[in-house]
């Protein structure tokens, strides 16, 4: 990371979800690591990095469509002309 940026992400395999309405939960795995720059001072290190994995399962989302008060009205002779 340069200058002051905070924050940098990146995802090396993509993202994708197959077949999931057949699922009831996704895997999923963050893989981080956390890097803190350090002032520059001697006997310091350049920067202080943390690495975090973590595995969850989550729900998947099943959506659900209704179409509900739904009527067929047959036109009336003005509407029609």
């Amino acid at each position: 990371m340069e200058g002051s940026q905070v924050f940098q992400t990146s995802t090396s395999k993509g993202f994708k979800v197959k077949d999931y309405t057949s699922r009831d939960t996704l895997s999923t795995e963050i893989d981080t690591e956390i890097l803190i720059p350090l002032p520059k001072l001697p006997a310091l290190p350049p920067s202080l990095g943390f690495k975090y994995k973590l595995k969850k399962q989550i729900p998947a989302l099943k959506p659900r469509v209704a179409i509900l008060n739904f009527t067929v009205r047959e036109p009336t002779q003005t509407e029609v002309s």
